[in-house]
């Protein structure tokens, strides 16, 4: 089991503190823990979410700079379901982007993605 999470994350870059949920995804696994990380709703997270969302945040700079994004929708059971937003969402190479890009980034990081899909 990972480090016990606290009220208030103590990263240096944030000196007055915040909740471990604001954290980004690397930063929850680094100084959280892989387990018992909560989301803004105060539900736990699993591991292979926190891992998918750490992923996706690497992708995003792409996206943004061409005028989209992509969100996690639900991971369950090695099966990843993101939608396309923004610029990307109307993009004829949006399913290029999410198999041959994003799906091909998750399966290479994480072994436990079996597939990525469209919500």
């Amino acid at each position: 089991m990972g480090p016990k999470i606290t009220n208030k994350c103590t990263h240096p870059e944030n000196l007055k503190g915040r909740n471990p949920r604001d954290c980004s995804p690397e930063q929850r696994l680094a100084c959280h823990g892989k387990t018992n990380v909560m989301n803004s709703k105060g539900e736990e997270m699993d591991n292979l979410k926190t891992k998918v969302e750490a992923t996706l945040d690497k992708v995003r700079p792409a996206l943004i700079a061409d005028g989209g994004n992509v969100e996690l929708v639900e991971v369950k059971d090695g099966v990843v379901k993101l939608k396309l937003t923004g610029h990307c969402a109307g993009c004829p190479m949006s399913m290029m982007t999410l198999k041959n890009g994003i799906e091909r980034m998750l399966k290479q990081e994480i072994p436990e993605v079996k597939q990525v899909v469209a919500a």
